[in-house]
């Protein structure tokens, strides 16, 4: 129902691009080359040098995505949540086009010109915002596990370092019926010693529980 032949055309070119878009092949060629071949540029918003000096590191910050630490992509997407950079990634466009028409022009004809049109829209509306947020996303997951893996390994040191620092520690585990568990650890956290003593009702062996505590603190230099 369209006269025009402009307009015809024009829509013919949209349902090109539509299935180029959804073509799984072509998505993974794309894929593939921003894996490869993805460049993070970042800048300063003009007028956020001073409010944001502690990312002045990405004021003007240009480097291959495979080559970007996970702390410099959470510190980079942080800075584009505050508004004080702007980021943009960029990948081989020449080649990928290039792939793309070799995959979809199959004859050197005045439909081939209009399919080339096609291809070429659907790379940069449709496919390429797609693929680059998506390349986003992944980096962000990645950085986000290894800060993680990180923070637990740090946590893990913390927990496990000696609570008063290097030095000889006596620990008891308090229980009434079954005792009270006694540990000797020396200044490396390293077990020294252990055994039982019954301060408590029903034992109420007091006086040898308190003389064990002495001899161990002596025995162990705690």
């Amino acid at each position: 129902e369209i006269d025009e032949t402009e307009q015809i055309l024009a829509g013919a070119r949209d349902i090109i691009a539509e299935r180029v878009s959804e073509d799984q092949r072509a998505r993974q060629l794309v894929r593939n080359s921003y894996e490869r071949y993805t460049l993070v540029k970042t800048q300063v918003v003009k007028g956020k040098e001073e409010e944001g000096t502690k990312y002045k590191n990405y004021f003007d910050f240009n480097q291959p995505l495979k080559r970007c630490s996970s702390h410099q992509i959470l510190a980079i997407l942080r800075a584009q949540k505050e508004e004080v950079l702007r980021m943009s990634i960029s990948s081989d466009d020449e080649g990928i086009t290039e792939s793309l028409l070799r995959q979809f022009i199959l004859a050197n004809n005045e439909a081939a010109h209009e399919v080339e049109k096609a291809v070429i829209d659907s790379y940069n509306r449709l496919i390429k915002p797609s693929i680059e947020t998506e390349v986003i996303n992944k980096a962000k997951d990645r950085a986000d596990d290894e800060a993680i893996r990180v923070f637990a390994e740090n946590l893990k040191q913390l927990l496990i370092a000696p609570p008063l620092g290097q030095k000889r520690t006596l620990g008891i585990d308090p229980g009434y019926r079954t005792g009270c568990k006694v540990v000797c650890l020396d200044n490396q956290g390293n077990l020294l010693h252990n055994e039982t003593i019954y301060p408590h009702p029903p034992q109420s062996k007091q006086k040898q529980a308190t003389s064990t505590l002495r001899k161990l603190v002596e025995a162990y230099k705690i």
